[in-house]
């Protein structure tokens, strides 16, 4: 793992350097080695490959290389305005979008708000945070209050109302009935 941290290292430096192409290069391989280290047996790959950066073995602890590197994947798609690409690469290492760790789903939630695709953003998040029981094998929650919040509030001041008309009173009818959130 040392060695993949050293090459995200240089991946991370090459984005901010705007080599763009190099990162995506260089962060799509350290995914794809990512992947094949942690699909271990009894593993339970994505529907469009063999392999999977989500296991009942591997659940992306805090400060995991796999949430890094792909965020930094789907950070440089957009910067080289290839938006279309993100759902397919992440679709490859996840069973579906409602299964994809915290951060990188608020990542892939903030693309889908700069495009306006905001239909896709709310229906997903919806089935993400009815699906977060389901996604692992724990028994506790997986989302903390703190990212709950963060997910209402995307969901809410940055999807929904944008969406304007209906979508407004469903927002407010969200908030209010929504039992999780600690504070609004």
């Amino acid at each position: 793992m040392e060695i993949l941290s050293r090459r995200l290292e240089d991946a991370e430096r090459n984005f901010a350097e705007g080599k763009y192409g190099i990162c995506f290069q260089a962060t799509h391989e350290i995914i794809k080695d990512l992947a094949a280290v942690t699909a271990l047996p009894g593993a339970q790959p994505s529907k469009r490959n063999q392999r999977s950066l989500q296991t009942d073995q591997h659940l992306c602890a805090d400060g995991c290389i796999c949430k890094a590197a792909v965020v930094l994947c789907v950070q440089v798609l957009f910067e080289l305005h290839r938006y279309s690409l993100v759902d397919d690469l992440l679709l490859t290492y996840y069973q579906s979008l409602t299964s994809l760790p915290f951060e990188v789903f608020v990542v892939w939630l903030q693309l889908k708000i700069h495009l306006k695709e905001y239909e896709q953003a709310t229906t997903t998040v919806r089935d993400f945070l009815s699906h977060e029981q389901f996604v692992t094998t724990r028994t506790e929650p997986r989302l903390n209050p703190e990212q709950y919040s963060a997910i209402i509030e995307l969901l809410v001041f940055h999807v929904m109302v944008p969406l304007g008309g209906q979508s407004i009173q469903e927002a407010m009818q969200f908030l209010q009935d929504n039992t999780r959130l600690v504070e609004w």
